[in-house]
């Protein structure tokens, strides 16, 4: 929220998250159900982001990215959804929850608020405490930057900070990565208070203005840069780095191991200072994710915490293309292991892949992507020329699938898919 000294919200500001085209019947009738327990719990809706109905993998639903941003930012405290469904299965609820909880937000679905420490079954339990320990990682290694950061010239992440720079790149997301209108940029701005910098309110003729004066250096990122990297990336690091309190017996180990490498790293070094993985772990992930350590060599997987602290770890490194080895032999990825402990892999990889979607929304404006009008017309067409399908029939699917209309707001009708096919 647009509060400077850190100020706290006092009331409760909700993003709703669902499911298809905002303008049926059940979108209605979940806005009615959301209002209702906004009024009820001294809360005033932010705003509602909707995917598609055929939800697809975690990483494509852009809706959901946007309205998890909304609370990393600060712009609002509640995620309300109008049943667990609409995330898919139990592992991305729990992977959801545990990044609206580390923000200290709150989780509503339908009427009921999800306590944190409420009793789940058992495996239940296990992915929730995977969700949290992978989270916790992340947040630790790359956490949301609050300030300028005049060594690297870095502005703070959007949403920490209310001044005309701010306010402008706040809007510009809003505009061009939520399509929100002129004037739907400027409710949201005003909802969490974000000050104008001469008038009383925000308006949509007062976001414009900010818009123009500010246009030559508001920054966009393209969605498919924040895709997974190549999974070989890390062979271009610097070092193989040894891990553990025997990391300097490792070193004649790891170095025959690197030297049989058909791409040897330049160097071969010991990595100092162990005995807090809480330091340590997000240190590791820092280092590989900087393409410095492009393996970790260690005795014995226990030194890198137990289970899930492991497997936080695992998905993070794998993700940028790096490799732990355990006395020389490293650890595969796609090794067959017993259901459960794949479950968990599973998990804490898609939460690496997640983090770095939700990083990227936090620094940039993010455009293009699945549901861009290109998308649009290239599945309108396939309906059309190859399967017959009238213009309504089209635009139905487009409103359920959430494709933005060429304007950037509103529906689909049968006139629109129309002119979309010219």
């Amino acid at each position: 929220m647009g509060v400077p000294e850190g100020g706290l919200i006092m009331k409760r500001h909700i993003v709703t998250y669902g499911l298809g085209g905002a303008t049926t019947p059940t979108a209605q009738r979940e806005r009615t159900v959301a209002q209702k327990w906004a009024t009820a719990n001294d809360g005033q809706i932010l705003l509602s982001r909707r995917d598609g109905e055929s939800l697809g993998s975690l990483d494509s639903r852009n809706g959901l990215h946007q309205a998890l941003f909304c609370l990393r930012a600060n712009l609002a405290n509640v995620l309300w959804l109008p049943r667990w469904g609409v995330l898919g299965d139990v592992a991305t609820q729990e992977l959801v929850c545990a990044h609206v909880w580390a923000g200290g937000g709150e989780m509503v679905v339908g009427e009921e608020a999800i306590d944190h420490f409420g009793a789940v079954p058992e495996e239940q339990q296990g992915l929730r405490d995977m969700a949290q320990t992978s989270v916790r990682l992340l947040t630790q290694a790359d956490p949301r930057q609050e300030s300028h950061d005049e060594s690297l010239g870095q502005d703070p992440d959007i949403g920490e900070w209310d001044n005309d720079w701010e306010r402008a790149r706040l809007a510009h997301k809003l505009r061009f990565d939520f399509r929100l209108t002129l004037a739907e940029t400027a409710q949201v701005l005003n909802r969490a208070n974000y000050q104008p910098k001469a008038e009383r309110k925000h308006s949509g003729s007062s976001v414009q203005r900010l818009l123009t004066e500010y246009r030559e250096d508001l920054s966009v990122r393209a969605s498919a840069t924040v895709r997974t990297p190549s999974r070989t990336a890390a062979l271009d690091g610097l070092a193989l780095v040894t891990f553990g309190p025997d990391e300097v017996a490792q070193l004649p180990a790891a170095t025959r191991y690197n030297a049989a490498l058909s791409r040897p790293f330049p160097h071969v070094e010991q990595l100092s200072g162990w005995g807090e993985l809480d330091r340590d772990l997000p240190s590791l992930v820092l280092g590989v994710k900087a393409l410095v350590f492009g393996a970790i060599y260690v005795s014995n997987e226990s030194v890198l915490g137990d289970v899930l602290q492991r497997e936080a770890l695992y998905g993070q490194v794998w993700r940028y293309g790096g490799s732990i080895v355990v006395a020389g032999n490293p650890v595969d990825p796609d090794a067959s292991v017993d259901i459960r402990h794949r479950v968990l892999r599973e998990l804490a990889r898609a939460s690496a892949r997640l983090f770095a979607i939700l990083r990227a929304h936090d620094a940039d404006t993010i455009v293009g992507g699945e549901r861009s009008v290109a998308a649009a017309r290239e599945l309108a067409r396939l309906k059309r020329d190859v399967f017959g399908w009238s213009y309504e029939e089209i635009a139905d699917l487009l409103n359920r699938e959430c494709f933005i209309t060429r304007k950037g707001t509103g529906a689909w009708h049968a006139a629109s898919v129309r002119e979309l096919l010219l």
